[in-house]
């Protein structure tokens, strides 16, 4: 972790490495770097790391049958 002052500016930013960033979200370097990817490619703006939607497999169960299991789940098992 290194502080620094940039030109005759008094404010102080502080300059994280990726391993220090993964440490502290508790995930991957790939993944960080992702993420600076991410916020690059979005003109160094934030809404590069908005939630993108997420492909693959759709949800198996319906409406009904989520219901029945939040339900189900509520009530407790039974032993």
């Amino acid at each position: 972790m290194k502080e620094h002052s940039e030109g005759s500016d008094s404010s102080t930013s502080l300059t994280l490495s990726a391993a220090d960033v993964a440490r502290k979200f508790g995930v991957t370097r790939g993944c960080v770097s992702q993420w600076v990817e991410d916020y690059r490619k979005a003109g160094n703006s934030l809404d590069g790391l908005n939630a993108r939607k997420h492909t693959g497999r759709p949800p198996q169960l319906a409406e009904e049958q989520k219901a029945k299991l939040v339900r189900m789940i509520l009530r407790g098992a039974l032993y």
